[in-house]
């Protein structure tokens, strides 16, 4: 389980203790811009290695979850599905060490969420073993 979220047996109070872990409180509002965010994590994150629709179609479904994103958080929530998708893997190995280092610098500005990043760092690094 990615950092406990998840034991409890309600969805909404497993998704209610992911989001206080993240950001400290429910009433945190969701500040993400959609657009922005699809952008980033299509030209930044994945490098453009996966359609641009595909990825503004996860976007969009992120960003209807009740979960208070800030842009970047959404952009690395929505890379983060398309790095784990064992069938991308060889494909965006090389686009995983730039979104890592994208991440190092956004962590240094305090423009993620830390609990997201870290869980991206360790995910990405468990798949992508060579690179780590």
């Amino acid at each position: 389980m990615v950092l406990g979220f998840f034991k409890e047996r309600n969805p909404e109070a497993a998704l209610d203790n992911m989001i206080i872990r993240m950001y400290g409180s429910l009433s945190h509002e969701k500040t993400a811009n959609l657009e922005k965010a699809s952008q980033i994590a299509f030209r930044d994150l994945l490098c453009e290695c996966i359609d641009q629709t595909l990825v503004q179609n996860k976007a969009a479904e992120l960003f209807a979850e009740p979960i208070p994103y800030s842009t970047n958080d959404l952009a690395l929530s929505v890379a983060f599905a398309f790095f784990k998708d064992p069938s991308r893997y060889e494909y965006l190995k090389e686009a995983q060490m730039i979104a890592r280092l994208r991440l190092v610098k956004w962590v240094e500005a305090g423009s993620v969420a830390k609990p997201l990043a870290m869980a991206f760092e360790i995910t990405l690094c468990e798949l992508f073993k060579r690179a780590c």
